[in-house]
C-alpha cells in the first residue's frame, strides 16, 4: 500500500470549535428538504472538496446544511502558479462556504499551502478525510445532491460496513433508466459525482498504480473485460496513470475497486447531478455531454434492496457505451474533437446567436 503523505508545507489542518445553535426559524424547521433528510440515521461525516467557484460550492453546502451532520470536512488546494485570479477566487470560495456554516457542528478544514493540482489535490484531501473517520460521505464542489442522498448513503453505509466486497455507494446513475425494481444495482464501474465510503477502502488507494505492471502482465484483463475495445482502452488508460502524474485522481480508484474485485453501488434513480460543467471546469467542459444537464430524483424509503450480491452484464455493457463512449466509431470521433473542443464550442455559440 502506498499514500501519498504531505510534507508540512504542503499541509495546513484547522479545527474549529463547535458552532453555537442559532435560532431556527418555524419555517426553516418545517421546509422539506430538512424534512427529506431526517432519517432515523445521523448523517455521516461530510467532506466538501472546493477550490475556486464560490457559486458552485456555496449550492453544495446549502445542500449539505439540509442533512446537517455534525462532523462536517472542508478542503481546500491552494492557488495555481501564473494565475493570479485563483488568489481571489479561492478566497471567496472559502468565505462562501464557511459563513455559511449555520447548524451545530464540528468543523476541520484542510488549506493547502502549495498547488497540488486537481489530481493529487482530491486524492491528499480525501486521504486525509479518512484519516479522521472510519466511513463518510465526498462532494466535490460541482457536485450537487438531492436531499435524499444522504439517509441513502448513511443506510448503505452501515449495512455494508463489514461486507468488503462492497467498496463504493454512488449517488450518480450513469444510466437514463432504472436497472430493476431495486433501490439500487451493483456495478464494478465506479462513479465520483458525491460517494460514500469507508478508511478499509481508502487506505488501499495507491495513487500511482504501483502494482498495475503485475496486473497487466497476469492476463486478468482478459477476464474483467472480454471484449477487446473496453479491455484496450482501460489498459491505454492505466498505463497512462502508472508511475505518472496525470492530474487526475478517480481512475486510481476505479483500478482498485476493479483490482480487488469489488463491487460499487449505483441508485436506480439519480441522486447527484454536476452543476460545473463549462469553461470553468477543469475536465468537465463540454456542455452538451451526455453527463450534462441530468435532474435528480429523490430516493423512496424504505429502499428495496437487491436480493444477489451480482453486477448485472447487461448494465454493464450499457455503461459502458454511453458513459464511456466505448463504441469504436464514436471513441473515435470523441479523440478527434477533443483537442479542438473550445474552437468547436465558440462555433456553436456563433451559430446559436444567429
Amino acid at each position: 500500500m502506498r499514500v501519498h503523505a504531505p510534507t508540512d508545507m504542503e499541509k495546513q489542518t484547522t479545527d474549529m470549535a463547535t458552532l453555537p445553535t442559532p435560532p431556527v426559524p418555524k419555517r426553516a424547521m418545517e421546509s422539506p428538504q430538512t424534512i427529506a433528510t431526517n432519517p432515523k440515521r445521523p448523517t455521516p461525516p461530510v467532506l466538501i472538496i472546493i477550490f475556486a467557484r464560490a457559486d458552485c460550492a456555496s449550492q453544495v453546502l446549502n445542500m449539505v446544511r439540509g442533512a446537517r451532520p455534525t462532523l462536517l470536512f472542508i478542503a481546500q488546494d491552494a492557488p495555481r502558479l501564473g494565475r493570479p485570479d485563483d488568489i481571489e477566487n479561492c478566497r471567496k470560495a472559502r468565505e462562501a462556504v464557511l459563513s455559511a456554516i449555520d447548524w451545530p457542528c464540528t468543523v476541520k478544514t484542510h488549506f493547502q499551502e502549495k498547488n497540488l493540482g486537481a489530481g493529487k489535490g482530491v486524492a491528499e484531501a480525501i486521504r486525509w478525510f479518512f484519516e479522521n473517520v472510519e466511513e463518510g460521505i465526498v462532494l466535490e464542489d460541482d457536485d450537487l445532491p438531492d436531499p435524499s442522498f444522504f439517509p441513502y448513503c448513511a443506510e448503505l453505509l452501515e449495512r455494508y460496513r463489514n461486507d468488503t466486497h462492497v467498496m463504493h455507494i454512488a449517488g450518480y446513475n450513469p444510466l437514463l433508466r432504472s436497472v430493476s425494481k431495486d433501490s439500487y444495482y451493483y456495478s464494478k464501474f465506479m462513479n465520483c459525482w458525491g460517494f460514500a465510503t469507508w478508511r478499509r477502502v481508502i487506505r488501499q488507494y495507491d495513487y500511482t498504480l504501483s502494482n498495475w505492471p503485475q496486473l497487466k502482465a497476469s492476463g486478468l484483463m482478459h477476464a474483467i473485460f472480454p471484449k477487446w475495445f473496453p479491455r484496450w482502452h482501460f489498459t491505454h488508460e492505466f498505463d497512462m496513470f502508472h508511475g505518472h502524474d496525470c492530474n487526475n485522481w478517480d481512475s486510481q480508484l476505479f483500478y482498485l475497486i476493479l483490482s480487488q474485485g469489488g463491487l460499487c453501488i449505483n441508485p436506480n434513480v439519480n441522486l447527484v447531478r454536476n452543476i460545473g460543467f463549462g469553461d470553468k471546469a477543469t475536465f468537465a467542459q463540454n456542455p452538451w455531454s451526455y453527463h450534462a444537464h441530468r435532474s435528480t430524483e429523490p430516493m423512496r424509503f424504505p429502499m428495496q434492496h437487491p436480493q444477489f450480491e451480482l453486477a448485472d452484464p447487461r448494465a454493464e455493457n450499457e455503461i459502458l457505451r454511453k458513459a464511456h463512449h466505448l463504441q469504436p466509431l464514436r471513441y473515435l470521433l470523441v479523440r478527434l474533437a477533443t483537442p479542438h473542443l473550445k474552437l468547436i464550442l465558440r462555433i456553436a455559440r456563433f451559430l446559436r446567436f444567429y
